[in-house]
């Protein structure tokens, strides 16, 4: 039989880190430099880009130790969902620096990296945060709160297993919503061309088979605009 389950505090086991404050006015334009991972990229389970992405020209010797390394635990200390932004960064989240205000956890040889993932990132942490967060209007959290976050652990072998059995449902549950994704653009743009560019019509006017259309769907639009009060369609 292994051990039993410890009760324990999570600063006891990890080692935390929060970034310094970059200087937004000397922030790089994609897609040069590295990503900065600061409060608003932070969000409920994953690291958040696209159009919130700001860039650090390079990484010199004085800030590399807040370059992020995949499995890291990332927690924003600020906001309304302060409690709920949590997340494991991935491989396709790196380079990337740790900014002010966000906290960096990395495990020490009593707790699996991929673990803590589990122990941070679900309802208890959430509810423990809504307990001891400060603020009215903006909410806060301090990482010595962060490190009195009460946890019980098992083995390390049982760390491992556990972790590895979440994992694997998590790259599926991360698939999915990738691909949900993809498709939710790719009907975005299939929109914008037949109905606002009209690209099947315009194609059918000059004579062309509409490209990526089977000829059953082609036949539902029209071959030619017509003259109405707001103009031609």
């Amino acid at each position: 039989m292994g051990r039993e389950w410890v009760p324990d505090t999570l600063g006891a086991h990890v080692a935390l880190l929060t970034g310094p404050a970059f200087k937004s006015k000397e922030f790089a334009t994609a897609p040069h430099g590295v990503r900065l991972v600061r409060g608003m990229n932070v969000t409920e389970g994953h690291l958040r880009w696209g159009s919130k992405a700001r860039y650090w020209p390079e990484v010199t010797p004085d800030i590399e130790e807040y370059l992020l390394r995949e499995d890291d635990v990332v927690i924003g200390m600020d906001g309304s969902k302060v409690g709920r932004n949590f997340a494991a960064v991935r491989e396709d989240d790196l380079p990337c620096l740790l900014v002010q205000r966000v906290a960096r956890l990395r495990t020490r040889s009593s707790l699996n990296q991929r673990f803590l993932r589990y122990l941070v990132c679900n309802q208890s942490f959430t509810r423990y945060v809504e307990a001891v967060k400060t603020g009215s209007t903006i909410f806060h959290i301090s990482g010595g709160q962060i490190r009195d976050f009460p946890v019980i652990l098992p083995s390390l072998a049982e760390q491992a297993a556990i972790a590895h059995i979440l994992g694997t449902l998590d790259d599926k549950i991360e698939l999915n919503r990738r691909m949900n994704e993809t498709l939710e653009e790719m009907a975005r743009a299939i929109f914008k061309s037949w109905f606002v560019d009209f690209d099947p019509v315009r194609a059918k006017a000059e004579g062309r088979q509409p490209e990526g259309m089977s000829p059953e769907i082609a036949e539902l639009f029209p071959d030619s605009f017509e003259e109405s009060e707001l103009g031609k369609i």
